[in-house]
């Protein structure tokens, strides 16, 4: 009888998950976000997922229509990370695009005070102000 094969060698788990978040970048750079959705979810089954990889999973899900899960993976972003001005103003658009003035306010304003220098946010502050008619505010 052949030996037994040698299983393959595998990938430290944290290397598999940086692999798996590079190509979820790549696949939602290209709009392939259900496909993108996975490779966040692999790499974070691979090893625990810093908080940058929960945000981009969250912001893919929201362009998926899937609001539960997208609101799960901001929560879980900005838990790891509650100064992490991109993921805040990430999470405001996010609310802004659902109709929710007043989080997505909330929102940009824990990103402009995160970042006092990220132009994203203070742009997106001043939209939200304007469409919920607070447009006279500094």
């Amino acid at each position: 009888a052949p030996p037994p094969a040698a299983a393959p060698p595998t990938l430290p788990s944290a290397r598999a998950a940086e692999l798996s978040a590079d190509l979820g970048d790549a696949l939602a750079a290209l709009g392939r976000d259900a496909e993108a959705a996975a490779e966040y979810e692999r790499a974070k089954a691979a090893h625990p997922a810093p908080a940058v990889v929960s945000r981009r999973l969250a912001v893919v899900y929201a362009r998926l229509g899937e609001d539960d899960k997208a609101g799960a993976e901001f929560r879980a972003a900005l838990a790891a990370d509650p100064s992490a001005a991109d993921g805040w103003n990430d999470f405001g658009f996010f609310r802004y695009d659902r109709g929710d003035f007043t989080e997505a306010e909330a929102a940009f304003r824990r990103a402009t005070a995160a970042d006092p220098k990220h132009a994203r946010a203070w742009t997106n502050l001043g939209l939200v102000l304007v469409r919920a008619g607070k447009d006279e505010e500094g």
